[in-house]
């Protein structure tokens, strides 16, 4: 059966072609479709032919035809799907509804497919039938012992008590086996026990982590029990197995998680994602720069590679150790700095501390310095 613009010249049917042109083909192919009792794609012909009168009489047609199918065919429900779609189409919403509801009908008598009657009730708009076929299903899956379809079902039929009911059923079934802990713990959050999905979570981590190839899995299970120190702890854990294994990548993320930025900028650096560690580097810098602490400052701006934020660090700490009178770390800093005169003037200072305190020889030993340089 040949579908609507199979083996056509894609040319003839383009926008740049007549009005009139698109329509006289498009009703000839219509017709020859309608001959062939090919009703949808004959009603896409009169779609594309403008003529939507014909176009619904054509879905009708389908409809009905394919409720003689279903008919013939008893064990093929499907069949009424179509049938319904096809009304739709044509407009006739109130016996597509009706299709539906039959085929909802039919699926109850058909081993109990409640979910499938469901699903039809729901096409059809009358969700009070809909989420009593959910209950049903639920009720179904119970005496199955399938918790968590009849708490998928529950959350349907809108009975969300019922529904955090079997989720904590399949909840403590996983318990009962330590290779399920993550499924135990995710239903008991699903039934609204977090104090039982905690537990669940940091009995799973407790086993993990003696597996060191299992601290990152331990160390996520730690941050769903709630207990964020022993999780950084166990990240900590995680970034030295995975640096001795040469993870370089996965050892940075577990430092970042851990809040180990220093670490985690080295391993980002070792992993060869220079720019990653160079932002750490600039954020610690920034975050040591506003507490005031410039030598930690400077050492993050220099692996960062900021020169003039540098430079700027160790003019901050050149001032303060002028203050203190500390001339030779002063004297050196300022030279970090790039600041030829004030490195002078230190090292003129320092001399005349010298002098003044009676160390003559010191005094003068870097006078000669200063001559010579």
């Amino acid at each position: 059966m040949k579908k609507f613009g199979e083996g056509e010249n894609p040319q003839e049917n383009t926008v740049e072609e007549k009005e009139g042109v698109i329509k006289t083909k498009a009703d000839q192919l219509a017709e020859e479709f309608e001959a062939d009792k090919n009703y949808s794609a004959a009603a896409e012909a009169y779609k594309k032919a403008d003529d939507t009168v014909k176009a619904q009489e054509m879905w009708k047609k389908q409809a009905e035809l394919w409720l003689e199918l279903a008919l013939e065919d008893k064990d093929t429900l499907n069949y009424y799907s179509e049938a319904a779609q096809a009304y739709e189409e044509a407009g006739a919403t109130v016996m597509a509804k009706e299709i539906r509801e039959k085929q909802a009908e039919l699926w109850i008598n058909h081993n109990n497919c409640y979910s499938e009657a469901a699903r039809n009730y729901e096409k059809a708009g009358d969700t009070v039938k809909a989420q009593e076929m959910w209950r049903k299903e639920a009720e179904l899956r119970v005496t199955n012992n399938y918790y968590t379809g009849a708490a998928e079902a529950y959350e349907k039929a809108g009975d969300t008590v019922k529904a955090q009911e079997m989720w904590r059923k399949q909840a403590e079934v996983w318990e009962a086996d330590r290779d399920y802990y993550v499924e135990a713990a995710r239903n008991y959050e699903k039934a609204g026990d977090t104090v039982k999905a905690q537990k669940v979570w940091e009995e799973l981590a407790d086993l993990l982590e003696v597996n060191d190839y299992h601290y990152s899995a331990a160390a996520r299970a730690y941050e769903k029990a709630g207990d964020i120190a022993k999780a950084k702890d166990t990240w900590i854990k995680a970034a030295k197995e995975f640096e001795a294994r040469g993870a370089y990548l996965y050892a940075a993320e577990a430092c970042v998680k851990a809040d180990d930025t220093p670490n985690a900028a080295e391993a980002y650096e070792k992993a060869g994602d220079t720019v990653k560690a160079q932002e750490i580097w600039v954020k610690l810098a920034k975050k040591f720069e506003a507490e005031g602490n410039y030598l930690y400052a400077v050492r993050n701006y220099e692996k960062a590679g900021d020169t003039a934020k540098t430079q700027e660090m160790w003019r901050k700490l050149a001032e303060e150790f002028e203050t203190d009178k500390n001339y030779t770390e002063a004297a050196e800093a300022y030279e970090k700095a790039g600041d030829t005169a004030k490195t002078q003037e230190m090292w003129v200072k320092l001399v005349e501390a010298y002098e003044k305190d009676g160390y003559i020889a010191m005094a003068k030993k870097i006078r000669r310095k200063l001559v010579e340089a």
